[in-house]
């Protein structure tokens, strides 16, 4: 059975790679300077998947949002997800300008 670990860091990309069955989501982590992290991996990134309801980690986890992930490595050094807890979401304001719609047209 192969060691658990987890990792505190800020997520830098997400992309969806698999949409059939299993979904997989490809995901960077930017690791911080935690208690939890090792030294010599602090700004260092993670390359992690999820395969359990990744389509939820989408919805939930947006770019640079403080996540913390536990799970283990694959065979191609891969983190791979078991369980996520979102730390701190991006503020209210960055939403709001990044989901702006264009203005509507008067005739």
């Amino acid at each position: 059975m192969t060691q658990k670990q987890q990792f505190k860091g800020i997520v830098t990309s997400q992309k969806l790679i698999k949409a059939s069955d299993p979904t997989l989501v490809l995901f960077k982590l930017n690791l911080i300077d935690s208690p939890m992290n090792p030294k010599h991996l602090i700004h260092q990134e993670l390359v992690s998947i999820i395969a359990r309801n990744p389509l939820t980690f989408l919805l939930e986890v947006h770019l640079n949002d403080r996540i913390i992930i536990y799970g283990h490595f694959n065979q191609r050094k891969q983190f791979v997800t078991e369980r996520y807890l979102i730390e701190k979401h991006q503020t209210a304001e960055d939403e709001l300008i990044a989901n702006r719609y264009p203005k509507r047209k008067e005739y």
